[in-house]
């Protein structure tokens, strides 16, 4: 049997991309929404065929992805105004807590913990980076950060950069 093909590279941020593409595209929230929890399902089912371990903070983006759209058009059509606002208010915030959240279960149920590399060290950099991930929630969440020249977006590209500094930290010192 041929090797099978590997992913497409940097699949796991494809429904992120197509939310956001979507949404800037048509203005259109509701069709961003359903197409990013699509998209998410199907990064899901793909990773799963071929028995591939997600990314840590793009499976956080994932599941929250993948679970915002429907909670949302849920309290929608249940007549809920008043947490269906709070919650398109809180997107941001809401986001990195999913990742954080994520990310403390990799860590206490994986080896590999949201560092993505399994050792001592992995431990202590997964859970400062869960650290990281409640951090920029909460500067977020507070009232003044819309004034704040910081979005999601910024503060993922963070947590990237510092969880690929935490690899390859922990490379060094494995070698």
């Amino acid at each position: 049997m041929p090797p099978s093909k590997p992913l497409p590279p940097f699949i796991e941020s494809w429904p992120g991309l197509g939310f956001l593409a979507l949404w800037l595209f048509t203005g259109d929230l509701r069709a961003a929404g359903w197409t990013g929890a699509t998209l998410a399902l199907t990064v899901f089912a793909a990773l799963a065929w071929r028995r591939r371990a997600p990314d840590g903070i793009a499976l956080g983006i994932n599941l929250f992805t993948l679970l915002c759209a429907p909670l949302i058009e849920t309290l929608h059509l249940a007549g809920l105004a008043g947490p269906r606002d709070w919650m398109l208010g809180h997107i941001p915030p809401l986001l990195l807590l999913s990742v954080a959240l994520t990310g403390a279960g990799l860590t206490l149920l994986t080896p590999r913990g949201l560092v993505g590399r399994p050792g001592p060290g992995s431990r202590r950099g997964s859970l400062a980076l869960v650290l990281l991930a409640l951090l920029g929630a909460l500067v977020l969440a507070y009232p003044p950060a819309p004034a704040l020249p910081l979005n999601a977006g910024v503060l993922l590209f963070v947590l990237f950069c510092a969880r690929g500094w935490l690899a390859a930290r922990h490379r060094e010192t494995a070698a």
